[in-house]
């Protein structure tokens, strides 16, 4: 494997601190030779100063003068080598313009550009190699000029690579979960942009830029007191200009978070592709413990009605039966959106007219359907409508908290028509259950129950 140092290392101590450019460690590109061949693809990897090709790599180059995208591959066999095969050049002289990471329909051959997201939004720092995920998001490019078949191609990092070293000033351990940077509103850390090799520009070109990024880490940092740990952070070029701000905040495992704010000095910052711009923060010390606002509890309604009717879309779920073929006599299922508990010891299911029907109800063979509770309230009226013909049919609907004969009386069940029938209801406590109980005084009735409509009426406690 050969390591390429494609980016060039610049300190950045922004937080709280003076700002400072360290340019003793300048670029030393190498450079990538293309021939011929054909293999599969894989990312580079990439440990935050060095690219690393691998066998499988391979860029898709724009040739001027022919149609189509060359695709060279990486050549394991002889080191840094790109090949493509049946390759035949135009001229004696040509230009080259390369890319990695880059789909060919995202490339537009004539203008010699490519559409690519930079960064994102949300990222994942491994435990076992806290800089891959950097290149994930950065695309290569580069080009040469006026060449025949031995091409030397420079290429060039599209993302800058932020790089924290997290210090805790604290006196105790803290477990880190994750850091975030956000800047000023306007300004882009990931987003769609245009990689321009006519011009060498990269250009933020989409409306779908975030101007925050949020890095998790695979597995929880254990910081002790005193103790560091690096956190990396890819996003896509951007400047800072006098009066904008960029802030840190670093999460840990019980949801405290450390942050800082720097706002930024006359002569701005330029987050600059292909750079690593590093600086320290210190949790207790330039970033302190944030207490969050606690929001006060909502005031809860004095009342809550869930109200079941069969013909409004949506009310009957798609897993409710709809056919006594089915089969199915027992189940807990979603209507508007609270769960209701069937049992029944006949077929249940939704008719095409509309309707929850309870198939062969007699004295001996009975259903019901336990109510929904809601936390801090308490069930005190149950509407119940079913179709007219159950008035001649005399099928019996009670609502009751404990399902017993002894429970049904007069005065607690109904022989339901089209129009709505109200119960009022008396539980021991909010945590009582609650049943809509459906039979028939006979046990030879062997016709069908219907229910049209459920209303229920929930006071607050």
């Amino acid at each position: 494997m050969r390591k390429t140092l494609l980016f060039t290392i610049l300190i950045l101590s922004m937080l709280f601190a003076g700002c400072s450019h360290d340019t003793t460690q300048s670029s030393n590109n190498d450079y990538v030779t293309l021939t011929v061949h054909h293999n599969t693809t894989t990312r580079v990897d990439f440990d935050g100063y060095h690219s690393t090709w691998s066998d499988g790599d391979y860029l898709n180059v724009v040739v001027d003068g022919i149609d189509d995208i060359c695709v060279f591959n990486y050549n394991a066999m002889t080191e840094g080598d790109f090949v493509c095969s049946n390759l035949v050049l135009p001229s004696s002289e040509n230009d080259f313009y390369a890319f990695y990471g880059v789909s060919a329909d995202d490339i537009d051959i004539e203008n010699k550009t490519a559409t690519v997201t930079l960064g994102s939004p949300t990222q994942v720092q491994s435990k076992e190699s806290a800089m891959s995920h950097i290149a994930q998001y950065d695309i290569l490019y580069g080009k040469s000029l006026g060449v025949n078949n031995s091409i030397d191609i420079s290429m060039n990092h599209s993302v800058v690579a932020i790089k924290f070293n997290m210090i805790n000033s604290l006196q105790e351990t803290v477990t880190i979960k994750g850091v975030s940077v956000t800047v000023s509103e306007g300004i882009v850390l990931s987003g769609t942009h245009s990689i321009n090799l006519l011009d060498d520009e990269i250009i933020y070109a989409a409306e779908d830029g975030s101007n925050s990024v949020q890095l998790l880490f695979e597995e929880p940092i254990l910081l002790e007191a005193d103790g560091t740990h690096t956190a990396w952070i890819a996003a896509s070029p951007f400047e800072l200009a006098d009066g904008d701000t960029i802030t840190v905040d670093i999460t840990t495992t019980d949801d405290e978070v450390y942050s800082c704010t720097k706002t930024v000095s006359a002569e701005g910052l330029v987050f600059a592709a292909g750079s690593v711009m590093s600086t320290s923060v210190g949790l207790g010390d330039n970033c302190q413990l944030v207490k969050p606002d606690v929001p006060s509890e909502p005031e809860l309604p004095s009342e809550i009605t869930i109200t079941v009717d069969p013909t409004v879309d949506g009310v009957i779920p798609s897993d409710f039966p709809t056919s006594v073929e089915d089969k199915v006599t027992n189940g807990e299922f979603l209507l508007s959106g609270y769960t209701f508990g069937f049992e029944s010891e006949v077929p249940l299911y939704c008719t095409t007219s509309n309707r929850i029907r309870f198939e062969g109800i007699t004295s001996t063979k009975t259903a019901s359907i336990l109510l929904p509770r809601i936390d801090g309230y308490i069930l005190d009226k149950v509407t119940l409508a079913s179709i007219d013909e159950n008035k001649n049919r005399g099928y019996r609907f009670a609502v009751l908290e404990t399902i017993s004969e002894d429970n049904i009386t007069t005065e607690n069940y109904e022989i339901l028509t089209s129009k709505p029938t109200t119960f009022d209801v008396t539980l021991s406590g909010p945590n009582s259950n609650c049943y809509i109980y459906v039979y028939h005084k006979t046990s030879n009735a062997n016709k069908y129950a219907d229910l049209t409509y459920i209303q229920l009426h929930y006071k607050k406690i």
